[in-house]
Formats: C-alpha cells, sequence, structure tokens
C-alpha cells in the first residue's frame, strides 16, 4: 500500500500493581518511531 508504515516495537515493559482485592498488569509498547508507543492494562482476580 502507497504510505504505509512499518513499525517495530522495541521494548515490551510490564507493570504488575497489586493490592488486596485484584491485580493489575499495565504493559507499554515502546516503536521504532519517536514518540510512539501503546499502553494496555489487564487484571486477574486472585
Amino acid at each position: 500500500m502507497d504510505g504505509e508504515v512499518q513499525v517495530r516495537i522495541t521494548r515490551a515493559t510490564t507493570y504488575v500493581v497489586g493490592n488486596p482485592w485484584k491485580n493489575w498488569l499495565f504493559v507499554r509498547l515502546d516503536t521504532d518511531q519517536d514518540g510512539l508507543y501503546g499502553v494496555g492494562e489487564g487484571t486477574l482476580n486472585a
């Protein structure tokens, strides 16, 4: 496709935040493009 940009994930950093009622997981994905990153979250009831 014309204008398509290839982006590569260069780093995945995880952050686990625990508390008495739920565990949170946050993920940051860094890319090879300046200023472009993604953040996601998940939970696990333990």
